[in-house]
């Protein structure tokens, strides 16, 4: 089944949003766990309280930027890997490489990103 890229017009539905907030919190739950760190025991470190982390964890709550941060510096873990794992595990990848707005704003002109399915020019020296 083809589906189209959630990101390529800028629409993300409901589903898809409650999706990547359950594989945030279920990744932050594993990386907590594989660090051997107990639920209060981060919650200390990051000063929150225990229920917080909890509901974040069970997608139950809605993180903002600022906490992500926090508790991704205390995990030892960057964010960006976080929302890319998170994006990854909730949105199954396109057959092409994404595309949309941010995808044209980093690109430089005259240049286009590399796609994993084609090798690299070789740069002349």
């Amino acid at each position: 089944m083809d589906q189209a890229d959630p990101w390529v017009n800028g629409l993300i539905d409901r589903a898809t949003e409650e999706a990547i907030l359950r594989a945030i919190g279920d990744l932050l739950r594993r990386v907590r766990l594989n660090s051997g760190l107990a639920l209060h025991e981060l919650a200390t470190r990051c000063g929150v309280s225990q229920s917080v982390l909890c509901r974040v964890e069970l997608a139950r709550r809605s993180p903002g930027l600022p906490f992500l941060l926090n508790v991704c510096a205390r995990l030892g873990i960057r964010a960006s890997d976080l929302f890319r794992a998170a994006e990854d595990a909730a949105v199954p990848l396109p057959d092409e490489p994404r595309s949309g707005r941010f995808h044209e704003l980093i690109e430089t002109p005259g240049s286009r990103p590399a796609r994993p399915d084609q090798p690299e020019a070789s740069i002349a020296r």
